[in-house]
């Protein structure tokens, strides 16, 4: 289970601390607890073609490995979808199968990265337990494309061409079509907002407070933790500046499960 933790402050000033599970919308169990003789565990297979046995696997500590082979295997085979397995139940030799759509092309390294962490989630996930894994969308690089320079040229253009017709042209030709990109290529992704795992941040700040005194590793774990959540508001911020300049509307990549509504909105005041 791959979790964005992320501050939000709401109208009312109050800020909390959110843990958001992150999943691929395409991403559909099509067996569940089966040991087919094709496949392994934890292996990507597109084409009769298995991950685990191909180069890319020896950059298997690359974020981006998995979504390199699928992409580069496919110019091949012309697959719609591609198979990936879990990783084998406890007490069994038997795993989970999903199916997955092809990825669209390649918009940035970091965007690439995102996807990657998602795959190599399902990869090593084991059917019937529950592991959370922390991101952050900065260390992942997926705001590392978007420049001042770029916001500045994004901005001239929607504030001084009304005609929309001619956006994508005019995106292209100053080199920052992989903004609008970068937004569209985030529908690939569900964001959840796990209800029960909320809190105040200023009582976060206090338990992390009393942890400072320890100095140890529950200390350094929560101190890392409460800094991804600062960066990911921060990433969030200026992605959703982005998609009100160029749809006009928030973001709403976020969602609630139990209330079914957005829920997480990002502060606008870095624009």
């Amino acid at each position: 289970m791959v979790i964005m933790p992320i501050l939000n402050t709401n109208k009312n000033n109050v800020t909390r601390v959110y843990n958001v599970e992150v999943k691929l919308r395409n991403a559909t169990m099509v067996r569940e607890s089966v040991q087919l003789k094709n496949m392994l565990e934890s292996d990507i297979m597109i084409g009769g073609l298995s991950f685990n046995e191909s180069i890319y696997n020896e950059k298997k500590k690359e974020d981006n490995a998995m979504v390199n082979f699928i992409r580069n295997t496919n110019l091949r085979c012309h697959k719609d979808e591609f198979l990936i397995t879990t990783r084998s139940h406890i007490d069994s030799d038997k795993y989970d199968l999903y199916s997955i759509e092809i990825p669209p092309k390649k918009v940035t390294s970091g965007l690439d990265n995102l996807l990657g962490r998602l795959l190599l989630d399902i990869q090593k996930r084991i059917p019937g337990m529950k592991k959370g894994r922390y991101i952050s969308l900065r260390r992942l690089g997926v705001e590392e494309h978007i420049t001042n320079e770029k916001l500045e040229k994004l901005q001239y253009i929607v504030k001084n061409c009304k005609d929309k017709s001619r956006w994508k042209y005019l995106f292209f030709t100053n080199g920052i079509s992989n903004l609008k990109d970068t937004l569209d290529f985030l529908n690939l992704f569900e964001f959840t907002i796990i209800d029960e795992a909320t809190m105040k941040e200023e009582k976060f700040k206090e338990m992390l407070s009393i942890f400072s005194y320890t100095n140890g590793k529950d200390y350094k774990n929560l101190k890392n933790y409460y800094a991804i959540a600062k960066e990911n508001q921060e990433v969030y911020q200026l992605l959703t500046y982005m998609n009100r300049l160029i749809y006009d509307k928030p973001l709403n990549l976020i969602t609630s499960k139990k209330k079914s509504k957005i829920l997480v909105k990002a502060n606008e005041q870095t624009a």
